[in-house]
């Protein structure tokens, strides 16, 4: 199928031939009709690409519309060797792929850059075997791989199995390597292993008897991360899916983040391939939907040329698609060497967002200590009249509830907000909802939702920043291995002594100190349990509990009776609760005075302290965030027992610590600082103390948040552009297209420019020609108008690059404010449109100074006038931007 890119070319250059300038000109009022016609041929361009394509006709009618462009390899990646095989972070910035039947990672600092920094994952890589197809969870602690004989790949052998391998961090290797039990790995081989976003659906490839005669894909299903995985299914028999396997073989399953787009690879065989091996597509309407008819990845993505003669396969696709500049990584075998395998990628281009049940749900789908307060939210479609709300505690009556039949979880019937309030939820349970979206005025069709989980906060939170001191120590035993869960697994505690803690003698005392003052609830305590505690006896009996909120000033816990001893085997759950009774504190000492034994020193297990979250809590912004916006609005998780709020808000931190910047006292748990002249580029601080004149203590102090109001804010970055219904390019920056004084012509046809880009995805391309023009002009209205007083910007800045080939004429823009005053700054390099790589231009708000900066109307990039000459070219336009520049960060070692 004609690559879309070359579609829009012929059609730009036949439109050009049709409607030339000079003759559009002499007929008032036909240039917007050409400007229409050119979008509806485009339209209909597509349209025709979609009806033609069956199995698009067929499917789910929710599937976006757009397609992959620009295929190139990866840098900085492929070698010599075969590269192919990977998996990509949630956030875009690690990248895991197999070479030579070893796992490597690559990383980078952000999405702008290539990736580097490839190492080897040495702590999975075996010398005699083989490890391919990496898939990682959502968290990245987790990565699923398969295993077998070097050099075999997916074929059917045995040998070949599932593995998994886990981490604490990102920040660690990978450990904990484990072959998945033997319901996931059959008699054949079971290979290229995809896990869900939520950890909850695992795709995979296998031989096994009562297949297709080849490898078919399979899935497994769980209910949560804690449960194993369910009997595979052949994935022809689930949820009644379309033929997606067959006997050509069928490998390297990956899913959209949403669920719905099956991406994997099979053999050219399959009707409508292109020969070699292809990358195959499958659409669904949700994730309780059967998977719809298999077509070729060319068909799905409207004419992208990613699958050739060549072998393409192993697809994976960044977490944002189908958003628009998204990506597809994949592997190309090119002909000419059996070894030449290399990782691709390509840009997702949204020509359309097809109406689509509601995403990006709020709170997130799984998330967990989720405040008893929230309120629903979602982004909803753009065309959706109203949406439905279903809400309960069941999975399954949310996910079969309808308006005919509500099942009691129908909350809100076609409502047209985007948000709900379920009221005040119980604490520590799991939710269940749904948003449907009603389209049609009269037939209320629309499309129906995921099911969305998350679970309330625990009414009471254990605390995590605890340190450890005690009086004594023997060996390894150290203090610390009270508080770090050694020797812990699901609550239960081991034997080992060395998980433990043992003193130096008797009495002992072992110390707690926390990161700050806590209304304590309850401390669990798991005495010493060692094998010989039933006939030695180390574990702590008669104990003194005091605590202090300086560490200096000690009261006594009264009521305290003797701990309850431990039975010396594996499994042991505590036996001993202390009751805290709200005390609030920073320091808790155990004094032991005796033991349950002879041992002649005393030994404890592991303790766990919980509290009532009294103090405000998981600030937004997030401690220490960069913000996007000027527009900042405080909020918090409130105390559980405050009535009200004390805003503490200020460029000083001592102001804030020294509570000698208030700004406000509220009852809710959120405050506006707009009125408090938010600067660019300017760290603020800021903390929350909770009250409640009722309790004692009746003020708890929070914690020293801040985060950095933005140094730049976007006047234009040209990334919201599409050959769309008032988005296109040409509608916001307006060109000499029906202007006889100007010679210019702003977009690629109709589309923004998507290969030479300073930042994101898409610039804004300008053709000048000044022959019969004596300027060429974009014009760039605002509405309403912009301020750039606020903030006490310093600096406009944009980016631009011309052409070595172009006629050198003068740069300049020009600003205009809403009572139509004008200022005009010309760049300083009279050969400024002959500079072939990107350039800042950077100009002081200073020099603006006849505007009223308060109210920018319009921006005007402009080509030649006074000075200039007869010349032609293209321009490109990215990153317009006011703010303040932060000071460059000194380099430490510098000399």
């Amino acid at each position: 199928m004609t690559r879309l890119k070359s579609l829009l070319d012929r059609t730009k250059e036949g439109l050009g031939r049709i409607f030339p300038k000079a003759a559009k000109l002499q007929i008032a009022g036909l240039t917007a009709t050409v400007r229409e016609m050119k979008r509806v041929t485009l339209l209909a361009v597509f349209s025709f690409l979609l009806a033609g394509s069956a199995g698009i006709a067929q499917a789910d009618a929710a599937v976006p519309l757009g397609y992959f462009t620009d295929p190139k390899p990866v840098p900085n990646i492929n070698t010599t060797d075969r590269d192919y095989a990977q998996t990509v972070s949630a956030d875009g910035l690690t990248l895991i792929f197999g070479s030579g039947g070893q796992l490597y990672q690559a990383t980078r600092d952000s999405q702008e850059e290539a990736f580097d920094y490839v190492v080897s994952l040495d702590s999975i890589n075996t010398p005699s075997e083989g490890e391919d197809y990496p898939s990682m969870t959502d968290d990245g602690l987790t990565l699923y791989f398969n295993r077998g004989p070097i050099g075999l790949g997916p074929v059917c052998e045995p040998r070949v199995d599932l593995f998994q391998a886990c981490r604490n961090s990102v920040d660690e290797p990978f450990h904990t390597v484990h072959r998945l039990p033997g319901i996931l790995n059959g008699d054949g081989a079971d290979a290229t292993p995809f896990i869900s976003r939520d950890g909850l659906t695992l795709l995979f490839s296998s031989c096994r008897p009562g297949g297709m005669l080849d490898f078919d894909l399979m899935i497994a299903t769980r209910k949560s991360v804690s449960d194993e995985f369910g009997i595979p299914v052949n994935l022809n028999s689930f949820q009644g899916a379309a033929a997606i396997n067959t006997e050509n073989g069928e490998i390297a399953p990956t899913l959209s983040s949403d669920g719905r787009l099956l991406l994997f690879t099979s053999s050219a065989d399959r009707p409508g391939g292109e020969g070699g091996l292809d990358i195959w597509a499958s659409y669904r309407a949700s994730v309780d939907s059967p998977f719809g008819e298999v077509v070729n990845l060319n068909t799905f993505s409207l004419g992208s040329s990613i699958n050739t003669g060549d072998h393409q396969g192993m697809p994976f696709l960044s977490r944002d698609w189908p958003a628009h500049g998204s990506k597809l990584y994949y592997m190309l075998e090119e002909s000419g060497g059996p070894f030449d395998r290399d990782i691709w990628e390509a840009t997702w281009i949204l020509i359309k967002d097809i109406p689509r049940p509601p995403s990006l749900p709020v709170p997130d789908d799984g998330q967990t200590d989720v405040f008893s307060e929230v309120d629903l939210s979602w982004t909803a479609d753009s065309e959706a009249r109203s949406t439905n709300v279903y809400f309960g505690t069941s999975r399954d009556a949310v996910r079969d509830a309808n308006t005919a039949n509500p099942l009691g979880v129908l909350v809100s019937q076609e409502q047209n907000a985007t948000r709900f309030d379920p009221g005040r939820l119980e604490f520590n349970q799991t939710y269940y909802w749904r948003v449907d979206e009603v389209n049609g005025a009269t037939d209320r069709t629309g499309f129906e939702g995921n099911v969305w989980s998350f679970t309330t906060e625990p009414i009471l939170h254990p605390i995590a920043n605890i340190t450890a001191t005690a009086s004594g120590v023997f060996g390894v035993s150290v203090p610390e291995n009270t508080i770090n869960g050694s020797g812990l697994v699901d609550d239960l505690h081991g034997t080992d002594a060395a998980d433990m803690w043992i003193s130096a003698g008797i009495p002992a005392t072992i110390e707690y100190a926390f990161d700050r003052a806590y209304q304590l609830h309850e401390l669990w305590l798991w005495n010493s349990n060692q094998l010989i505690e039933p006939f030695v006896g180390f574990g702590a009996k008669d104990v003194v509990i005091e605590h202090s909120l300086d560490g200096e000033n000690w009261t006594i816990l009264e009521g305290v009776g003797p701990l309850a001893r431990a039975p010396g085997t594996d499994g042991y759950a505590h036996n001993t609760t202390i009751d805290f009774g709200g005390t609030v504190a920073q320091h808790v000492r155990v004094n032991i005075d005796s033991v349950h034994g002879v041992a002649p020193q005393a030994s404890l297990s592991e303790v766990r302290f919980s509290y009532l979250p009294v103090s405000a809590r998981n600030p937004q912004p997030a401690l220490g965030a960069g913000e996007e916006t000027l527009d900042t609005i405080l909020s918090w998780r409130p105390g559980r027992e405050a009535a009200s709020h004390r805003v503490f808000f200020s460029q000083s931190v001592d102001a804030v610590v020294e509570d000698r910047a208030l700004i406000a006292t509220t009852t809710e748990p959120s405050f506006d600082p707009s009125d408090q002249s938010l600067n660019y580029g300017t760290t603020y601080y800021w903390k929350v103390n909770e009250v409640n004149d009722l309790e004692m203590p009746n003020v708890h102090a929070g914690n020293l948040w801040h985060f950095m109001a933005p140094a730049f804010i976007s006047v234009d970055d040209m990334e919201s552009y599409r050959n769309d219904n008032l988005l296109e390019i040409w509608n916001h920056w307006i060109d000499g297209f029906d202007d006889l004084t100007n010679g210019s012509m702003v977009g690629n046809g109709t589309e923004p420019e998507r290969l030479i880009v300073h930042e994101g995805l898409q610039s804004l391309p300008m053709v000048y020609d000044n022959g019969t023009a004596p300027v060429s002009e974009a014009t760039h209205t605002f509405d309403p108008p912009l301020d750039w007083i606020r903030g006490e910007p310093e600096v406009l800045l944009l980016f631009f690059r011309g052409l070595s080939s172009n006629d050198p004429a003068p740069l300049y823009l020009v600003i205009t404010d809403g009572a139509g005053q004008a200022v005009q700054v010309v760049h300083p390099d009279p050969l400024a449109t002959q500079v072939g790589e990107w350039t800042e231009w950077a100009i002081p708000l200073g020099d603006l100074g006849s505007v009223n900066l308060s109210g920018v109307q319009s921006i005007t990039l402009g080509i030649g006038g006074e000075g200039g000459t007869n010349g032609k070219g293209t321009m490109y336009f990215d990153s317009i931007r006011v703010g303040t520049p932060l000071p460059p960060v000194e380099d430490p070692t510098a000399p």
